[in-house]
């Protein structure tokens, strides 16, 4: 490995660093915080790193294959670098402000999260198929461990099922990759691009990897019809990992489908094949999780579908990739907003409901009474989720919508439309209990000036990103051109 190759794995190494120093404080200090303060220093060197690659105060040129043409450092990844890193930092922040109300071993769950971060990173590099399992194994497997992390009977119940679900879908995946690798003879994405030019038709083999293929990843996205395990897992998990999963494991998923696809099946062969699977699968994304969240009363599950609803939004993007960039620029552009909307409302509702193992809606109840600014900040990023104007969800949503209605398949795009509506009456729902609704009770809860912080900085971000959107847009822009 060359000094170049080391630099521009320099925020990947770091976090690999932080991970391993983390193991070395937990096993010899036992002392939760330090733990926390060393892996926020290695996140703080990992993005800084990412900082100097993207700006190129090192003169290091990004963007071509290293080792072996397994992985590629390019602004698409640095881009996700940018969502991922402040993802786990403020889920570490998070764990800092509310340690007292664990019951859970935290010291193994920073580790944990430590090495499921370093996989996402390697993840949305990754431009070889093996590359790509082995990089999924090391973001996912640490994933099941958190599920579980409680002890308690339903987490682990809640455990065994993701474990059991996630190998299926990895095993899904494989037998793709594995065809696909049949098919063209390689693994590396721009000579599967290259054989596939070549071939004379889409075969029923080729068509086979490809359902594989998103099969496999549709778990990881909580896609219909592989999302049956988020509500459980919502449920059953520690609210400061499901807010790490709702976010960073769904954007790592997304970078790594557009990746496949736009760089190894994006020919007139096969495109149109893997458009139509994917607007499918948003409509009925978008319809099953709106309906559903419909009568919840659980706030964990209702957040639940939510996330699977968002996910069927964020899908119109690569639908609408006959358009050029537009729409996957819509998708990154949503999913980094749907990173200040997720975190502002987990962070809440782990400052207000983590003592109790009763998560229903009712006990939000004249929230803006006991706590206007914690209730504001809930109230913006349920706004943003609904797709308010003036809020990153609805210059979100506008972006895919309008990239389907210019692709041709405005029945995708009025369906979202309608979807959108549906899934108002349940986000307006809980705004009303927040708002409107007298107190039966106090809710326990407390939160320090750290926990104040990441709501305002999310509240605000949701709102100054949905007013002013030039910024993300043309991070956004510049990451998607670096693949096309």
């Amino acid at each position: 490995m060359t000094i170049q190759e080391l630099l521009i794995l320099s925020p990947i190494m770091f976090l690999a660093l932080g991970a391993l120093i983390a193991i070395l404080l937990e096993i010899t200090t036992r002392n939760v915080s330090h733990v926390i303060y060393v892996s926020i220093v290695f996140l703080i060197l990992s993005f800084l790193a990412s900082m100097n690659l993207w700006n190129g105060w090192t003169n290091t040129p990004i963007g071509s294959p290293i080792l072996g043409e397994s992985f590629s450092v390019d602004h698409f990844a640095l881009f996700f670098y940018f969502l991922i890193i402040p993802v786990g930092a403020a889920t570490l922040l998070m764990m800092k402000t509310l340690l007292d109300k664990m019951d859970f071993d935290r010291g193994e769950m920073i580790i944990l999260l430590l090495l499921s971060l370093t996989g996402m990173m390697a993840l949305v590099s990754s431009r070889d198929l093996l590359a790509i399992y082995v990089s999924l194994e090391l973001a996912s497997l640490p994933l099941i461990a958190l599920g579980a992390i409680r002890k308690n009977g339903y987490a682990l119940e809640v455990g065994v099922k993701f474990l059991v679900m996630s190998s299926v879908s990895t095993a899904t995946l494989l037998y793709g990759f594995i065809i696909l690798y049949g098919l063209t003879g390689s693994t590396n994405l721009d000579q599967i691009l290259y054989e596939l030019k070549n071939m004379d038709s889409l075969t029923p083999a080729l068509m086979f990897s490809i359902v594989a293929i998103i099969a496999g990843f549709g778990f990881k996205m909580s896609l219909v019809p592989w999302q049956s395990w988020v509500p459980d897992f919502y449920q059953g998990a520690p609210v400061i990992v499901v807010a790490f999963v709702s976010v960073a494991s769904k954007a790592a998923a997304f970078a790594v489908v557009v990746r496949i696809f736009l760089l190894a099946m994006n020919h007139d062969g096969v495109i149109q094949y893997w458009i139509a699977i994917f607007a499918v699968i948003s409509a009925l994304t978008m319809i099953v999780g709106n309906l559903i969240a419909l009568r919840q009363t659980s706030f964990k599950r209702l957040l639940g579908y939510s996330s699977i609803s968002q996910a069927g939004y964020m899908l119109i993007g690569i639908a609408s990739i006959s358009t050029g960039s537009l729409g996957l620029v819509g998708l990154l552009y949503y999913l980094a907003g749907y990173a200040f909307t997720n975190l502002t409302v987990f962070f809440t509702y782990g400052a207000i409901l983590s003592k109790s193992d009763n998560d229903e809606i009712y006990l939000l109840k004249g929230l803006l009474q006991k706590s206007p600014l914690i209730a504001v900040s809930m109230v913006i990023a349920f706004l943003s989720l609904i797709g308010m104007p003036a809020t990153v969800g609805f210059m979100g949503k506008l972006f895919v919508f309008s990239s389907a209605v210019d692709s041709g398949i405005l029945w995708l795009a009025i369906l979202g439309g309608i979807s959108t509506v549906v899934g108002a009456f349940y986000y307006l729902r809980v705004i009303k209990t927040i708002v409107f609704d007298t107190p039966e009770s106090d809710p326990e809860f407390s939160i320090d000036k750290v926990g104040i912080s990441i709501q305002l900085i999310g509240a605000i971000g949701i709102l100054f990103f949905g007013i002013f959107p030039s910024f993300l847009i043309h991070l956004s822009k510049t990451a998607i051109e670096s693949l096309m």
